[in-house]
């Protein structure tokens, strides 16, 4: 562990089998184990532990066969870094072969803009994002119902059973500007989570590795990075 970043300091390195949030470690081995404990004060979606701005791998408070008959439709991203980057999405959603029996939204700052249920089958939405997200929780009163999400940035179709575990993501160029859809449990309960992983770094850099954590309400929380370089 250095005290110092080494490639401005000579400060010497001292010996340790772990590192905690803020350290620079320097390690020989090609993977690293890493240990999260969470405590939220909203549910639990996902944990995703990240090298750099990648993903490396994601842990969720539930398992394929919990999910129900909820989907989560999400809007994000800017149209680039700086001023003006505001991204506009307005558009539908439609349901056939069901209805839409709940609604909610979450992060829906601009209440100027319209984001409301229109009937049992549509929703309309008018949303801006600055590189955040958001988004609604649609219950539908049946797993062959048939969302269709429309507007001049992006579009997709899916019914409630062809969503992956994984979600489905539609890309809509910009500064990481998406849509998703991800189908979750009817109800999530669980707001702590422990979690063990192993993860490969690369030799002859930074590893920035840190941890977000995204809950039922919209928000986001971020760890600080643990920096380690391979040798």
């Amino acid at each position: 562990i250095y005290p110092q970043d080494p490639r401005i300091s000579d400060q010497p390195a001292h010996p340790s089998q772990t590192a905690i949030m803020g350290d620079i470690a320097r390690t020989g081995q090609s993977a690293v184990s890493i240990d999260v404990s969470v405590h939220a004060g909203f549910p639990i979606v996902q944990i995703d532990i990240l090298n750099g701005p990648d993903v490396v791998s994601t842990h969720r408070p539930y398992s394929a066969a919990d999910l129900g008959q909820r989907l989560r439709i999400t809007w994000q991203g800017a149209e680039y870094r700086g001023r003006g980057r505001q991204t506009y999405w307005a558009g539908q959603i439609g349901l056939t072969h069901g209805e839409i029996t709940r609604f909610e939204r979450f992060n829906h700052w601009n209440h100027d803009r319209p984001f409301h249920q229109l009937s049992a089958t549509e929703v309309a939405f008018d949303v801006v994002t600055t590189g955040n997200y958001v988004g609604c929780d649609l219950w539908l009163s049946s797993p062959d119902a048939v969302v269709d999400i429309g507007s001049d940035l992006a579009s997709l179709s899916t019914s409630l059973t062809e969503v992956p575990f994984e979600g489905l993501r539609q890309n809509a160029g910009g500064l990481d500007r998406n849509l998703t859809v991800l189908r979750l449990p009817d109800e999530l309960t669980i707001c702590d989570m422990q979690i063990h992983s192993t993860i490969d770094i690369s030799p002859g850099q930074d590893n920035p590795i840190w941890v977000r954590i995204k809950t039922e309400d919209g928000h986001t929380a971020w760890s600080s990075p643990i920096y380690v370089i391979a040798d």
